[in-house]
């Protein structure tokens, strides 16, 4: 783990994202924030952005959010930020029902939400949509 932590600090970004493709590790917050304990914040946000360069999936734009929403806020303004990376992850796949719960879960009733109520409106129409199409 130490090599790890070591990697991103130094910010050699490509040899860790090899690293932990070959050894298949699992990108959620519980496991990032635990494997890169002690590491500044602003790292792990820049190699994030750097495994979404180099395979964009729904999961690193939700793993981003989580990351400047539950642990350090190291700038002003991360919702602007969290709407620009939910956006993207509904324009790779429309009706992630992940991204959609995220969006709605968090920011339905908050009132610093990056997303109008209209917006919100919408995911939540698409969301039930989708629930009751599964049921």
């Amino acid at each position: 783990m130490k090599k790890l932590k070591k990697m991103l600090s130094e910010g050699a970004y490509d040899s860790l994202y090899m690293e932990l493709d070959e050894n298949n590790f699992f990108y959620d917050i519980e496991n990032f924030t635990t494997a890169f304990d002690g590491v500044k914040s602003e790292k792990k946000y820049a190699y994030l952005t750097y495994a979404i360069a180099r395979n964009e999936t729904p999961n690193l734009h939700l793993l981003l959010c989580d990351l400047i929403y539950y642990t350090d806020r190291f700038f002003y303004d991360v919702y602007t930020m969290q709407k620009w990376h939910l956006k993207r992850a509904l324009e790779i796949s429309p009706n992630n029902i992940d991204v959609l719960k995220w969006i709605t879960t968090i920011f339905n009733e908050h009132p610093d939400s990056p997303f109008s109520k209209y917006e919100l409106a919408i995911y939540n129409k698409q969301l039930e949509s989708i629930i009751s199409s599964e049921d």
